[in-house]
C-alpha cells in the first residue's frame, strides 16, 4: 500500500501549481475581459465646453487655472459632455478594495472543483478505497473562505445608519423565520434532522460506555445552534442579495428576447431546488404511480440542480456586472436633465465611484455562488452521492482520522449538509425576491 494515497497526492500537486501560478494567473481576467467602464471627462475637456472668459493678463489666467485645479470649478448640470468607454483591466482592479478576496476566490474554487472531479473519478474506479478523501477538506476551506469574504463585505458596507437599520431589521426576520423553518423542517422537507440527532446521541452514549449521555431528548439546543449560525450567514447575504436584485432587474430590462427567457432561470432554479427537497416531490418522484427515479437519483438531481444554477450565474456574470458599471452612464443622463450647477470634482468622483466599487460588487456576486456550490459538493462527497450509478457504500477503516466516519456517517452528513444547503438557498432566494420587490416598487416610487 502506498504511503500517500491518491487524494493526498492530487492535493499536493494542485497546491504546488497554485503556489506557482497564483500571482500570475486567475480566472478573474477571463470574467472581466469584456466589461466596459465609463471614464469621466478631464478638467481640460470640461473647460473647453464652458463659455470662454477673457483674461487680459497671462498671470491672471494661470492663477485662475491653478485655483480651479486645486479647489474645482462649477459647471452646468446640463453641460453636453460625453463619457469615454474603456475595457476593464485587472491591473487597475489590483489597486482597489476587495481585490485579493475575488482573486483568490477565482483561483481557489476552480482548484476545489478539479480536486473533487479527480477524486470522484478515482472513487468510481476504486470504490473500496480507504484513502482519506481530501476533497472534503478543500470544500470546507472553500466554505470558510466564502463566509469570510461575505463577512468582510458586510463590515465594509456598514458605514451609514440606513444600512445598519436594514441589517438589524432583516436579521430579526431571518432569525424568526429560520427558527420556524428548523422546528418544522422534518415535516415538510426530506432532511431527517431528528434522525441525525438521534444517531449522534447514540454514538456519544456508546463512546462513554453509558446508556444515555445527553439527558434531554428534545433537540431544542440543536435547533437554537443551527438558527443562530445560519442567521449570521443570512446577515452576510443581505447586501449581496439586494445587489443581485438590482443588477438582475437592470439586465432583464436591457436584455433581448433570449435574455428575457433565460434570465428568470436564476430565480426559478433555486425554487426547483427547494421543491426537490420537499416530501410531496420526493413521494411523487420515487413512490408514485409511476416511479420516475430512485431515491439515490433524486439526491443526485438535487446536487446537479445546484451545479446548474451556479453555472447559470457564471454565464450571466458579464451582463449583470455590466449593469453595475452602466449606473455611471444612467446617473450622468439623469444629471443632465436637471438644472443648476455641480462641481467638476463631484462629477468626476460620482462617475468613478461605480468603477471603484466593481471589486466588492464582483465579490457580492461570486461569494454566494461559490458558497452554495461548495455546500452542494460537500453534500455529495460526504453522503456518498454519485452521478455514475448507485450510491457508494461506507468503507470501514481503522485509522484514527477515518474513525470520524463512525460519528459523522452518511446519515448525519446527509442531514446536516442538506439542511445547510437548503437553508442557504432559501435565505438567498427570499432576500433576492425581497430585493426585487424593493427595487421595483420603493426605488421607482422614490
Amino acid at each position: 500500500q502506498a504511503i500517500l494515497g491518491f487524494h493526498v497526492v492530487v492535493s499536493l500537486i494542485v497546491l504546488t501549481v497554485l503556489s506557482k501560478i497564483g500571482s500570475r494567473f486567475s480566472f478573474l481576467r477571463l470574467l472581466v475581459s469584456k466589461l466596459v467602464r465609463y471614464i469621466a471627462p478631464s478638467n481640460d475637456e470640461l473647460r473647453a465646453l464652458l463659455p470662454q472668459i477673457t483674461e487680459t493678463r497671462a498671470k491672471q489666467r494661470r492663477k485662475r487655472k491653478e485655483e480651479e485645479d486645486a479647489k474645482g470649478f462649477n459647471i452646468s448640470r446640463q453641460l453636453p459632455f460625453t463619457l469615454k468607454k474603456a475595457f476593464v483591466r485587472v491591473e487597475e482592479l489590483e489597486r482597489m478594495n476587495c481585490y485579493s478576496s475575488i482573486h483568490w476566490l477565482c483561483l481557489f474554487v476552480p482548484a476545489c472543483l478539479l480536486v473533487c472531479i479527480l477524486s470522484d473519478l478515482f472513487l468510481l474506479s476504486n470504490p473500496k478505497s480507504t484513502d482519506i478523501n481530501t476533497s472534503i477538506i478543500w470544500l470546507m476551506v472553500g466554505v470558510a473562505f466564502c463566509l469570510q469574504t461575505l463577512a468582510r463585505l458586510t463590515a465594509l458596507l456598514l458605514s451609514g445608519e440606513d444600512e445598519k437599520s436594514l441589517l438589524f431589521s432583516l436579521s430579526i426576520l431571518i432569525f424568526f423565520a429560520l427558527f420556524v423553518f428548523t422546528v418544522f423542517v422534518d415535516r415538510i422537507f426530506d432532511i431527517s434532522l431528528l434522525d441525525a440527532y438521534t444517531h449522534l446521541r447514540t454514538v456519544a452514549a456508546e463512546m462513554a460506555n453509558e446508556e444515555v449521555v445527553i439527558k434531554p431528548e428534545s433537540p431544542l439546543l440543536l435547533y437554537i445552534s443551527l438558527v443562530v449560525m445560519f442567521t449570521s450567514i443570512g446577515c452576510s447575504l443581505i447586501f449581496p442579495s439586494f445587489r443581485f436584485a438590482a443588477m438582475f432587474r437592470g439586465a432583464y430590462r436591457n436584455s433581448g428576447p433570449v435574455g428575457k427567457v433565460c434570465l428568470p432561470s436564476l430565480i426559478i432554479i433555486p425554487i426547483l431546488i427547494c421543491l426537490s427537497f420537499s416530501h410531496p416531490f420526493r413521494l411523487y418522484m420515487t413512490e408514485g404511480r409511476k416511479v420516475w427515479m430512485t431515491r439515490q437519483q433524486l439526491e443526485g438531481a438535487r446536487v446537479l440542480l445546484c451545479i446548474v444554477w451556479c453555472a447559470m450565474r457564471l454565464i450571466f456574470f458579464r451582463p449583470l456586472l455590466q449593469v453595475h458599471l452602466d449606473l455611471a452612464y444612467d446617473k450622468v443622463a439623469a444629471l443632465q436633465r436637471q438644472s443648476g450647477k455641480i462641481r467638476n470634482i463631484e462629477l468626476q468622483s460620482m462617475i468613478f465611484q461605480y468603477y471603484s466599487y466593481l471589486c466588492p460588487a464582483i465579490a457580492q456576486y461570486l461569494a454566494p455562488t461559490a458558497l452554495i456550490l461548495c455546500l452542494s459538493l460537500l453534500l455529495k462527497v460526504t453522503s456518498g452521492i454519485t452521478f455514475w450509478g448507485d450510491a457508494t457504500e461506507e468503507v470501514e477503516t481503522t485509522s484514527n482520522i477515518a474513525s470520524l466516519s463512525t460519528v459523522f456517517n452518511n446519515t448525519v452528513c446527509r442531514s446536516l449538509f442538506s439542511f445547510s444547503l437548503l437553508s442557504t438557498v432559501l435565505i438567498d432566494l427570499g432576500l433576492s425576491v425581497t430585493g426585487l420587490m424593493y427595487h421595483s416598487y420603493f426605488i421607482r416610487s422614490g
